[in-house]
């Protein structure tokens, strides 16, 4: 989309003349602008009918974007107010949407609330109404762009999460691992190469610094230091792809995604708000061992249940507290995806799954509508609820759009 010098003169005339000055001196004149050729701005802009899909713009030329995406002094080029400029005059827009985590229009120069005319956003924005919509467990951003650019937050999930698990050279380092504490007391011999061929490959993969293996640590101290790592490295909850807005999670990712809902307790801790994960422990017998607080490479004593027994995966062995948390973990996905049923006298295992099945699950199945919903609520200026904002995998079920 091409932006013309006169359209672009008159809009930037109208600007607060030390937001004027300011451009001027930091940008020079607009011909200097590198989208300004022949006569106009060509601006990242294509329309479909009444809507326009643009790409915002960058703050400024040849600098770092990472180091000045938040700079309080860096004024925005020309380029970037033919946008806006565009946006308002040209197209006339009668609302902007903004995708993503987070723009830069929010941290432009200005004051942090309460803008007057010759701060940034609002002089590139103006009173153009602003919808929003952002991740539900980032509040603070969120606070941002509501009070720098009048946003009108529509809350979404956030990505679906899943364990991390053990692929490629990790996973070959837990089998050797696992394999050097079978050969202990068995075959000194083999006991060697064993040590010397996983600390080989911790350090070629750089995983020693990471796992807090020193230089002087001697090879039993460096092999506790590394398998607790690595188990804590397994359970870790990491994303499992982005969030589609308006759409929730399906299959497995649905699966995962309650597990990790419900690892942490909620609200009273007991009944159905207690971690999915201790309330398996409790119903397994597993006396007062901890799920979410155990030390992860610590040799397991404790009971082995036939239901967990059997979900060890061949080659692998039950060794530490880190492989019982696994199991567990392995077990609730079962129960969730309804490949599994928890034993009747499984009291809190069955308080616990109620709730997911009667109230998580459909609560996160209908979030995605909800999202749409919310926006084209606004897209029709009228009234978006609003609601509370935090972490759901921190306990905060709450705020699930």
């Amino acid at each position: 989309m091409s932006f013309g010098m006169e359209e672009y003169q008159a809009f930037f005339a109208a600007l607060p003349v030390e937001v004027r000055q300011e451009i001027t001196e930091r940008w020079g004149a607009p011909e200097d602008d590198p989208f300004f050729d022949g006569g106009a701005f060509t601006l990242a802009i294509h329309r479909f009918g009444n809507a326009v899909v643009a790409v915002q713009p960058a703050r400024g030329y040849n600098i770092d974007p990472t180091a000045t995406y938040h700079d309080p002094d860096l004024v925005p080029p020309h380029g970037y107010v033919a946008v806006y400029a565009w946006l308002r005059t040209a197209f006339d827009a009668h609302v902007v949407i903004h995708f993503g985590k987070h723009g830069n229009l929010e941290w432009l120069p200005g004051k942090a609330l309460a803008l007057s005319a010759s701060c940034y956003p609002e002089a590139m924005l103006g009173p153009l109404p602003h919808l929003y919509p952002f991740i539900v467990n980032d509040p603070g951003e969120g606070t941002q762009a509501k009070r720098r650019s009048q946003a009108v937050i529509i809350d979404h999930l956030t990505p679906p999460l899943t364990r991390a698990e053990s692929y490629g050279p990790l996973r070959d380092l837990e089998q050797l691992v696992d394999e050097y504490y079978q050969a202990s007391g068995l075959d000194q011999r083999r006991l060697k190469i064993l040590g010397k061929e996983i600390i080989s490959l911790t350090s070629r993969i750089g995983l020693d610094k990471d796992a807090g293996i020193a230089a002087g640590d001697d090879e039993l101290v460096a092999l506790g230091k590394l398998d607790g790592y690595l188990c804590e490295l397994k359970e870790m909850q990491i994303r499992d792809g982005l969030h589609e807005f308006g759409a929730a999670p399906a299959g497995e990712q649905l699966d995962d995604l309650l597990v990790s809902l419900t690892r942490l307790p909620r609200d009273t801790a007991e009944g159905a708000d207690q971690s999915l994960l201790r309330a398996l422990a409790k119903d397994l017998g597993l006396g007062d061992f901890d799920p979410l607080d155990a030390e992860m490479a610590a040799p397991w004593t404790g009971a082995r249940p036939a239901r967990l027994s059997e979900l060890i995966a061949e080659g692998d062995i039950w060794r530490t507290a880190g492989d019982t948390i696994e199991l567990l973990e392995l077990l609730a996905k079962q129960l969730v995806a309804g490949d599994a049923s928890p034993a009747t006298e499984w009291d809190n295992t069955q308080a616990v799954m109620g709730f997911i099945d009667d109230d998580l699950r459909p609560t996160v199945t209908a979030s995605g509508a909800a999202e749409t919903t919310g926006l084209f609520l606004g897209l029709d200026g009228r009234f978006v609820s609003p609601g509370p904002s935090g972490a759901p995998s921190r306990g905060r079920l709450d705020v699930i759009p």
